[in-house]
Formats: C-alpha cells, sequence, structure tokens
C-alpha cells in the first residue's frame, strides 16, 4: 500500500481512512456481496488524492463522535460540539415524581417530547438515524427513562438516577447537533 500511496501513510491516516467507509450509511449495501462473509472489509484505494480525502473525512467524523475530544480541527475547541439547529423548547420537569418513563417523536412537527420537555427541530434522519440497526437517539433515550433499558445482571444495574437532570437536557441536544452533522457530512463511497 505504501508503495501506491507514498510514506507518508502511518496508522493514523490508516485508522481514519477505514473509519470514514465503515461509518458510511450505504456501507453495508455497498459491499453486501463481500460482506456475506463476517468481518469488515475496507477498500483501500491506490489513488493518493481520494485516499487523503477519505481520510479526512475519517477524521472529521472521529471528531464528532468523540464530542469534539479526537482529531479536533485548528481553529475549534477540544470538547466543544460544533452547534446544530436543535434546541430545547422547554426543558424536562427534574423533580422526582416527574422522572419520565416514555418518550413521543412528532414527525409533522419535528419535535421530540419527553414529558412535558420538548426538543426541535428534530429531523426524521435525526431520530431514526441508526449504526448497526441500533437506533441511537432511541437508545439514548431508553437507558434515560425511569426504568432504564438493557439487562439487569447485577446488583449494579438497579443503581439508577431518581430524577432527570439539568445535565441531560444539556446532552440530549449536544447528541442530536453530532447526529445533524453526522448527516450532512457522512461519506457516500461511489469512488471505489
Amino acid at each position: 500500500m505504501q508503495r501506491e500511496i507514498g510514506n507518508s501513510v502511518d496508522t493514523v491516516d490508516l485508522y481514519a481512512y477505514t473509519y470514514a467507509p465503515l461509518s458510511a450509511s450505504n456501507y453495508s449495501n455497498m459491499f453486501r456481496e463481500e460482506l456475506s462473509t463476517p468481518g469488515p472489509r475496507i477498500p483501500i484505494t491506490k489513488d493518493k488524492k481520494l485516499f487523503a480525502e477519505v481520510a479526512a473525512q475519517g477524521r472529521n467524523l472521529i471528531w464528532l463522535h468523540t464530542y469534539a475530544e479526537r482529531f479536533v480541527p485548528k481553529g475549534k475547541n477540544r470538547g466543544k460540539v460544533p452547534k446544530g439547529r436543535a434546541k430545547c423548547l422547554q426543558g424536562v420537569p427534574e423533580g422526582e415524581d416527574d422522572y419520565p418513563d416514555k418518550y413521543y417523536y412528532d414527525q409533522a412537527g419535528q419535535t421530540l417530547h419527553i414529558n412535558g420537555g420538548r426538543f426541535a427541530p428534530v429531523s426524521k434522519e435525526v431520530f431514526e438515524f441508526s449504526v448497526s440497526g441500533l437506533k441511537v437517539v432511541q437508545s439514548w433515550l431508553n437507558y434515560r427513562m425511569k426504568k432504564g433499558a438493557g439487562k439487569k445482571s447485577s446488583e449494579l444495574d438497579k443503581i439508577r438516577p431518581t430524577n432527570w437532570t439539568n445535565e441531560l437536557t444539556t446532552e440530549l441536544p449536544e447528541l442530536l447537533w453530532v447526529l445533524e452533522a453526522t448527516i450532512e457530512k457522512q461519506p457516500s463511497f461511489h469512488a471505489f
């Protein structure tokens, strides 16, 4: 590979390059036949320019998906997620008696409702965004509802918050912003 691409390729470049196609929404469909054998398949281009472009896309996605902690671009602040469109229109009540046990999404109004709290605009693409079949927003919310989600395999799983917090109301828009930016920047690979 270094013969075709050049000696400037290091492990970080390769990691960023592989992250981009693996995070692309059309990855599974595009490589359906190759993926019938278990394990990821990464097409490696011999084109130096394309390799650099894909690696740059991968760096940008890693930056987003680590909440701006890794591969921080010049001029950006570490740990500061780029602000998106979604906003908290009305906070989720924080009292113990108000801890939400459900939420719903109003597609027509592009509004996410959580026990009186409202977040908008939330596009259908953001609300439905999934990684390997896991719907990100819905999973995040399910784990933060009163009863929680997931297996209960130990006593530690019974330790849960007793109320919705201001931190959760702050974290949710950040998650929505990361997904908005991911959808906007998500690579579509037709070049391989």
